[in-house]
């Protein structure tokens, strides 16, 4: 069965799905600083993140999930470093 997979940009810390939803990937380029693309369920203030990604100065990176992908309960928050920009792919 077909699913419709949505994306969104991000340049800067925001929820980006207010809904349950499935991460299924993202695409990235880091500009100025190493850093870390860092996936919450819900808030910025819940401390364990579900999942983090870290990528080095001045590349770009491509992840999908295989299989159903993580499932986000809440809200699917998402955190970038400084001259960093992501497009993240959910349903």
């Amino acid at each position: 069965m077909a699913q419709d997979v949505f994306a969104v940009f991000v340049s800067t810390a925001a929820t980006v799905v207010d809904r349950r939803c499935r991460f299924r990937g993202f695409s990235a380029v880091w500009g100025g600083t190493a850093g870390r693309l860092t996936l919450r369920n819900g808030t910025p203030t819940n401390t364990d993140p579900i999942v983090e990604f870290t990528i080095t100065t001045g590349t770009s990176r491509d992840q999908y999930i295989p299989g159903e992908g993580i499932l986000f309960t809440t809200k699917l928050y998402v955190s970038v470093p400084a001259a960093a920009e992501a497009t993240i792919f959910y349903d």
